[in-house]
């Protein structure tokens, strides 16, 4: 689900803000960003953020503001600038002012090196971290379940259409299960044409029973009626249900697919057709779920 958090702390030395943006995704994808030297923090960011979330991309982006860092010294690696110099002397035909200046050499790469007398955080500034990275992770929950609200009434909603239905295809099943056995019977005739022949009216009922057996589908409205209630009672569990909601539309889909080639009946083909494009509005809303 997506969502947003953010929690700061100014300090007359210590600063800093956490700021956690959450988007669907069907793992949980920690992306975390931390200046240096704060990376040393990111396990135990990690692990609180795996306690409280189950899915979805999370990008938490840490920003600090350490005005006890104490004094930042300039290393100039004396010997790269001499070889530099040299080289661009060489460049240029030797015997001349070399063709490089003090500003160039100091934006290239290696030449200076800024070092701080802090190595890190103290326990004290991780602990900020993780207190802002808490602060921040309760705006952020707070922001997916107002969307997962919204969510739960949307997925209740096409349930209920789906259930809908199915519920006509079990109408139509008994009668259309009859036109079956009066269409082979009329064919059978058809066929016949003229021919004088005295049909065996118990071969012909078996054979129109094999035929209907072949094309019931009670099997796969029962296994549907089962899987639309347990989706319904995850819906009203606590706690992250995503997966469960995704295996069930899938056996959902599974059984419709099942039923679509085992019915014979151009009403609840249709019926059919409109129960799969339910079930993929459904499965694609779940991509929202934790």
């Amino acid at each position: 689900m997506t969502g947003f958090g953010r929690a700061d702390r100014t300090g007359p030395e210590l600063s800093a803000t956490v700021e956690i943006r959450s988007v669907n995704h069907r793992y949980l994808d920690l992306q975390i960003r931390l200046p240096e030297p704060w990376r040393c923090t990111e396990p135990a960011i990690r692990s609180l953020l795996g306690e409280r979330l189950a899915r979805g991309r999370i990008d938490l982006a840490v920003e600090v503001r350490d005005g006890r860092a104490g004094a930042v010294r300039a290393h100039l690696d004396e010997r790269l600038v001499q070889d530099l110099v040299d080289r661009a002397t060489a460049i240029a035909g030797g015997g001349g002012q070399a063709p490089i200046g003090l500003r160039d050499l100091i934006a290239l790469p290696g030449v200076v090196r800024l070092e701080s007398s802090r190595r890190g955080p103290d326990a004290e500034a991780e602990a900020l971290i993780l207190e802002l990275t808490g602060q921040a992770l309760v705006e952020l929950e707070r922001a997916r379940e107002l969307e997962g609200g919204i969510l739960r009434a949307s997925l209740g909603a096409a349930l209920s259409r789906l259930d809908e239905k199915l519920t006509r295809v079990r109408e139509l099943r008994d009668p259309a299960r009859r036109e079956l056995l009066d269409r082979h019977r009329r064919r059978i005739l058809e066929l016949l044409g003229g021919v004088d022949l005295e049909l065996d009216e118990a071969r012909l009922a078996q054979e129109a029973a094999i035929l209907a057996e072949r094309s019931d589908f009670e099997e796969e409205l029962e296994r549907l009626g089962g899987h639309l209630e347990q989706f319904r009672d995850a819906l009203d569990a606590e706690g992250a249900v995503g997966k469960r909601l995704d295996f069930l539309a899938q056996e959902i889909h599974r059984e419709l697919n099942t039923l679509g080639v085992k019915c014979r009946d151009s009403r609840i083909a249709a019926l059919v057709i409109d129960a799969k494009l339910e079930c993929d509005r459904l499965r694609e809303q779940l991509l929202n779920v934790e």
